[in-house]
């Protein structure tokens, strides 16, 4: 029950991109025609005005998919602010470099060179860098026979001919990146990529046994890698660092594309070696540099010649850096057959009986946990550039990641183990004042909510329960007042965990209600079962009004919300060693939940699932047949929400154990009705056995196992003559083959 998030690629005007440009495209049309009308006329007031609205407009369509289809708007912008000699210097260089870039994409490189030296004639010094390095790379592309002098040229020469390869040779590739990698760092960079060849592995260190092999390749790994220390301080102090951080970048970035992921995790370890501290951001909030005098700006930009705007590039391009190496790690890990922050499990020796005790497996368990490790903090560092830079979408893209890749924690869980990346993240999305995908923010939000009060929840549960009776007799003199919970003590820590989720959660919910994006109910139905639990640990009743207090303007998802909450109320009262809430009666709550209009079939689907149990409990049979009618109405409609809802917090498989669940209760309570009605009893049969399919969908051999019993125990009756096990023959041979 976890939802995955689509990541977001790096784009230069994250808030304003649109999905379907068309409607931009035609807007930038318009102006183009009416830019042209305006020349004619010979009104530079006009012209110039355009001239901005234009580039105004076409700033979110600056992708690589994107910019070729408004070049000819650009070019004509360009010309008509260069033949009117505008004083727009910063934007006609802007629009410049982005013509140098569109035509060298399409072959034009004498015109990408003319842009460009364009580009850095209007250039007030903020953009040198980056456009002095595009020249020289341009250059270089029109003398890719001619050898050059420089150590850095040549590296880049070698990765233009990788790039310029067609898809069909590629497999040559990966000797050229090496090569590229061996001119940046001679003497260290083929001894970081050995660090993936089990093939270098020292034949004395290989011992005997797959641990022993396990722990030579974790120590030969972790002896190779430590090469990178001290890369920097060997290089000669003529070095250019600033190129050298472009040139690795385009390396790791050439073999993650192209997937040579042994190359693209040495290069990383190099590239990032540049994320010293040597580039900061002023702390002047103004993007551009606002120093007037160089003094001061060489004091707050260090080594890029008073660039704001070049140190803020050079951090994006290593938070991209980190981006990747963090998934090159978890690629590594995939390798492994484990799994981001997964408990080791050998993926071939799995037979295998290993102690932990065992020294060999202790160095290769560490090394794994070590490779996790580094992935997170990767993923964590790209989120810290992002505030750093204050761009929320890498920020939040770094959340997205991780989420990703913790959904299988996410799924059995483990919110605990969670706890300080998750918070970490939250913490940097409300620094940056992230609206972006607010359903992840809320999912995020209760995600470090249930980490902070796991530890006084059962492990064993999947519905938050109380702890045992451990400690909870030793209450500590002169602290604060602390919780009683059902005869179970909070101490004054606990307590404030618990506090500081109920803040998370009423934040959560707060959030889920600001106009705009809309927060999907699934995401929200998460929160509402965390924010329940912290009452029943707090001692709080809720009310009979069943009212979160999120002052939410929307009434349906008001009503849903309190139906929500009725039924996590409802699941904490099943626990007789729970505080007890006081909660509306069951037909109260069914006819709430009829009267919703449900934005997604599949928590619908859950909510007549949970009550029909409740009923069922309660046999009130009447109530049953009534929810889990409702709910097998839904199949359909489920099916369709798992692939069209954009918050999917269940799986398929969750869907199947549902309609499983409802079925049987339904059987049964089919049953119970039928008081000797024989249509009626062999039409709880039916629900039965479609009980066993649903189960065997889900591949659920225990709901399998129980709905097949209830099925055997029902036709027992129907066995009398020989027709009556007749008819049940097709029947049963379905559940034995199930």
């Amino acid at each position: 029950m976890i939802e995955v998030f689509c990541c977001l690629c790096y784009r230069r005007d994250f808030e304003s991109i649109v999905v379907i440009p068309q409607a931009r495209l035609k807007d930038i049309g318009k102006l183009d025609q009416w830019l042209q009308t305006a020349v004619r006329e010979g009104d530079p007031q006009a012209m110039q005005t355009m001239c901005a609205t234009q580039w105004s407009l076409c700033l979110p369509l600056l992708q690589h998919n994107l910019r070729k289809r408004i070049k000819t708007p650009l070019l004509r912008v360009a010309q008509v602010l260069e033949d009117m000699q505008s004083m727009l210097l910063e934007m006609r260089c802007q629009i410049h470099s982005e013509l140098a870039v569109i035509e060298e994409e399409d072959g034009c490189l004498e015109a990408s060179l003319t842009h460009l030296q364009k580009a850095m004639l209007l250039d007030n010094g903020t953009q040198r860098e980056r456009l002095s390095s595009a020249f020289r790379l341009l250059q270089l592309r029109g003398t890719l026979y001619q050898t050059p002098t420089r150590t850095e040229d040549k590296a880049a020469m070698l990765m233009q001919q990788a790039r310029d390869m067609q898809p069909q040779v590629r497999t040559d590739i990966r000797p050229i990146l090496v090569a590229v990698g061996l001119l940046l760092a001679p003497d260290d960079f083929q001894m970081v990529l050995d660090a993936d060849n089990t093939s270098k592995i020292p034949v004395g260190s290989l011992g005997s046994g797959p641990v022993a092999q396990l722990s030579a390749k974790a120590q030969h790994h972790s002896t190779c890698i430590q090469k990178v220390d001290g890369h920097l301080t060997r290089q000669g102090d003529d070095t250019d660092h600033t190129e050298r951080l472009i040139l690795w970048a385009t390396l790791v970035k050439t073999a993650r594309k192209l997937e040579v992921w042994d190359v693209c995790r040495a290069a990383c370890r190099f590239c990032l070696l540049y994320d010293d501290g040597r580039w900061k951001i002023s702390k002047t909030d103004s993007p551009e540099c606002g120093c007037k005098e160089e003094e001061s700006c060489a004091e707050c930009l260090d080594s890029c010649n008073g660039s704001q705007t070049c140190v803020r590039d050079l951090l994006l391009l290593l938070a991209e850096i980190c981006f990747i190496s963090a998934e090159a790690t978890v690629q590594k890990l995939l390798t492994e057959g484990v799994q981001l922050n997964s408990p080791v499990v050998p993926a071939v020796e799995s037979e295998l009986c290993v102690s932990e005790e065992d020294p060999h497996w202790v160095v290769y368990r560490d090394w794994i946990q070590a490779l996790s490790a580094y992935a997170t903090s990767n993923f964590l560092r790209a989120a810290e550039l992002g505030v750093e830079i204050r761009e929320p979408w890498v920020v939040a893209n770094a959340a997205i990641y991780l989420w990703n890749y913790s959904s299988h924690l996410l799924a059995a869980g483990e919110y605990q183990c969670l706890l300080p990346t998750f918070q970490s993240l939250v913490a940097m999305l409300q620094k940056t004042e992230f609206t972006g995908n607010r359903a992840l923010f809320v999912l995020l939000c209760d995600a470090v909510a249930r980490g902070l009060i796991q530890p006084l929840c059962r492990p064993d549960s999947a519905e938050l329960a109380p702890p045992g009776d451990k400690d909870i007799n030793k209450p500590k003199r002169g602290m604060e007042k602390a919780a009683a919970v059902s005869g179970v003590l909070l101490d004054p820590v606990a307590l404030q965990d618990v506090h500081k989720a109920s803040e998370l959660c009423d934040y959560a919910l707060c959030i889920s209600n600001i106009p705009g994006e809309t927060v999907p109910i699934a995401a929200r139905k998460q929160v509402v079962g965390t924010w329940v639990q912290i009452k029943r640990l707090l001692q709080q009743q809720i009310g009979s009004k069943m009212d979160t207090n999120d002052e939410s303007e929307n009434d349906e998802v008001s009503v849903m919300t309190r139906v929500l909450v009725g039924v996590e109320m409802l699941q904490c009262n099943r626990n007789p060693r729970h505080m007890e809430f006081s909660v509306p009666s069951l037909s109260t709550l069914v006819n709430m939940a009829s009267e919703c209009s449900w934005t997604d079939a599949v928590v619908e689907l859950h909510v007549w699932c949970q009550l029909a149990a409740f009923c069922h409990n309660a046999k009130n049979h009447s109530l049953v047949l009534c929810c889990t009618k409702n709910a097998l109405q839904l199949e359909e409609a489920a099916a369709k929400s798992l692939n069209t809802m954009p918050c999917v917090l269940y799986g398929l498989t969750a869907v199947n154990e549902m309609l499983s669940s409802a079925s049987c209760l339904r059987g049964l309570s089919l049953v119970h009705e039928s008081n000797g009605d024989l249509h009626t009893y062999r039409e709880a049969l039916i629900v039965l056995l479609s009980s066993v399919s649903y189960a065997e969908k889900a591949e659920n051999p225990a709901m399998c196992v129980t709905a097949a019993r209830h099925y055997w125990n029902t036709c027992l009756p129907l066995t009398q003559t020989p027709e009556d096990r007749w008819q049940l023959h097709e029947s049963l041979e379905k559940i034995l083959f199930a």
